[in-house]
């Protein structure tokens, strides 16, 4: 591995770990990612083509409870990938989990999201964020 190689991946590596809200991290040809945290809910942005959308959200997962995509939504963006941020040190521990979303075009698009038990019809909370694409 050259130096150059290396310090792409270690200033890669730097951005995603640390991160603001609603800063972008670039790292060359790998793109733009925005991360969105919940302080963002309700709010509107605009990000570059080719910007990769991430809505850090916290999640437990043994309850059942999970973010879904809204439905009847049409401006609504397609989840591509959901990670949680660590691994589930106890059963019922609160973790960030992160939510991929990649805007196709060049538009108005929303990032739509519902907690909530995919079996039950109440919603917990809703995140939602307006994403404008020149």
């Amino acid at each position: 591995m050259n130096f150059k190689t290396l310090f792409r991946a270690v200033r890669y590596s730097l951005c995603l770990a640390v991160t603001v809200p609603l800063m972008g991290c670039n790292s060359g040809n790998l793109g733009q990612t925005l991360i969105l945290q919940e302080a963002q809910n309700n709010s509107k942005i605009s990000v570059a083509l080719g910007t990769t959308v991430v809505a850090r959200l916290p999640a437990i997962y043994s309850t059942g409870y999970e973010w879904l995509e809204c439905k009847n939504e049409p401006k609504a963006l397609k989840l591509q990938d959901a990670k949680f941020q660590e691994p589930e040190k106890r059963i019922g521990q609160q973790r960030d989990l992160d939510l991929f979303f990649k805007p196709p075009a060049a538009g108005e698009y929303v990032l739509c999201l519902n907690y909530m038990r995919a079996w039950e019809k109440e919603i917990e909370k809703m995140y939602r964020v307006q994403i404008t694409v020149p």
